[in-house]
């Protein structure tokens, strides 16, 4: 509750602070900067680089916050152990065999396992890893 009070004092004080140099003219500005330094130029030339700064530091926090957003919205690609091609239609065949009821959806010429490419057939095994209806990891112990 105390640190509550403080930050609200003190975000008071920054806003405040804010409006009074909003509100200032540049010669009320200039002058002031006279009167605390001997080369306002000097000084103009320090704000800018901070302000410069700033602006990196909040654009870098911006792009990591887009990536890691992007991460986190991406979806896991499946994983599928490579086979070779007579394997992997072979491998598809056995699924949309022991699995008709899921599988349902795939294609006549899937199930048929005809006129299919082999990235065709990779690409459904993928499919069929993220249904839960194929684990790569599996296979690897009865291919080796």
């Amino acid at each position: 509750m105390r640190n509550h009070n403080h930050r609200d004092m003190l975000e008071r004080l920054t806003d405040a602070l804010v409006e009074d140099i909003l509100n200032a003219s540049d010669k009320e500005i200039l002058s002031e900067v006279a009167e605390e330094c001997a080369d306002p130029k000097v000084e103009a030339d320090k704000v800018r680089r901070l302000f410069e700064k700033a602006q990196a530091m909040v654009a870098k926090k911006r792009l990591v916050a887009a990536r890691e957003a992007i991460e986190h919205d991406k979806p896991q690609r499946a994983k599928v152990i490579p086979l070779n091609s007579l394997q992997a239609r072979l491998k598809l065949e056995t699924i949309l065999h022991e699995h008709p009821e899921e599988t349902r959806e795939f294609t006549l010429a899937a199930r048929k396992g005809k006129d299919l490419s082999d990235a065709d057939v990779l690409g459904m095994l993928e499919d069929l890893q993220e249904l839960g209806l194929y684990n790569p990891e599996s296979e690897t112990e009865t291919n080796k």
